[in-house]
């Protein structure tokens, strides 16, 4: 652990529930833990029971978890893999940086939200506090009861990608793109479907600049 509240890297005591940590490179991370935010770098494994009570960031490679992570929100620049078994659960939103990706295999859980409906295999998105936005991708099938926003932003900078089909009765919102004058101009969101959506879902288009 690097305990950034204190400044101690490695932390001379386990953090706690008020403390700011984190894990670069942790390799495989066993046992538990609870702090206020968690933040990962570099490649790391989850196989116990890890909770942060604000915000999980993975600030640039990849968090696998096979055991369980909880959170009150996520913000991921690079990926999220829940796998054999585990769990990843977010009371909060998800944001998803340009490139970010979420996954989970057709044994482990990922729920976005507050509903307790998660389904293995899926990425689940209640409508009880459940949201996603940003841009990456979402490589797994989506119930989605809540609501997706999809940013507008510069060309490869606007678009999210859903691997699976989408289910469930949420919204899936598109930021339109908007000219500010003198040719600057920022394209609208692209989403990006590699299978069906269900026509109980809605599609809205709003306006990202006022």
């Amino acid at each position: 652990w690097n305990d950034a509240t204190d400044g101690h890297n490695p932390a001379l005591t386990a953090p706690g529930t008020t403390d700011l940590a984190a894990i670069a490179n942790g390799g495989s991370i066993i046992g538990g833990g609870s702090v206020y935010q968690l933040n990962f770098s570099g490649t790391n494994t989850v196989a116990g029971a890890l909770t942060a009570i604000d915000t999980l960031t993975e600030a640039s490679g990849s968090l696998a978890v096979t055991g369980t992570v909880t959170a009150g929100g996520l913000s991921l620049d690079g990926t999220l893999t829940a796998l054999s078994g585990g769990r990843v659960t977010s009371s909060g939103a998800a944001y998803l940086a340009p490139g970010a990706v979420i996954s989970a295999d057709g044994s482990s859980f990922i729920e976005i939200g507050t509903g307790g409906t998660a389904a293995a295999g899926v990425i689940t998105v209640d409508a009880a506090g459940g949201s996603i936005y940003g841009d990456g991708t979402l490589a797994a099938s989506v119930l989605n009861n809540g609501t997706i926003d999809v940013d507008s932003g510069n060309t490869g900078s606007n678009e999210l990608a859903i691997t699976g089909a989408v289910t469930g009765s949420g919204l899936i919102s598109l930021e339109s793109g908007y000219n500010l004058g003198s040719g600057n101009f920022t394209p609208g969101a692209f989403l990006l479907l590699g299978s069906s959506v269900a026509h109980s879902q809605t599609i809205e288009f709003v306006s990202s600049y006022d």
